[in-house]
């Protein structure tokens, strides 16, 4: 830490002359933990694409619990996370959730 002299925390992640906003959530899972997170990729007028990572969350996952209901948790997790971020944001945005559950019997 001491070689590190300055931390630089922009105020927004968002430039004004953006033309398309779109979010992308992901969740994933394992034995011992459960998260999500939602990056914002903005697209410029005349700058290149800026991703940030805008949010995330994550929790100890409940023992005795399998794999497959643990990516249901994860997903339900995303699902707020991006309900509160569609709720928050101010901008048109296009919303993409990407989860990694299989289906079996």
């Amino acid at each position: 830490m001491s070689e590190c002299t300055t931390v630089r925390v922009p105020q927004s992640v968002v430039d004004h002359d953006v033309r398309r906003l779109k979010l992308h959530g992901f969740s994933d899972t394992s034995k011992v933990a459960v998260s999500a997170a939602v990056y914002v990729v903005a697209h410029n007028a005349e700058k290149p694409i800026k991703q940030t990572l805008l949010v995330s969350k994550s929790r100890v996952a409940l023992k005795n619990q399998n794999i497959s209901r643990l990516e249901l948790v994860a997903g339900k997790t995303l699902t707020k996370l991006m309900a509160h971020v569609k709720g928050t944001l101010q901008e048109q945005a296009e919303f993409h959730r990407w989860i990694d559950y299989v289906f079996t019997d």
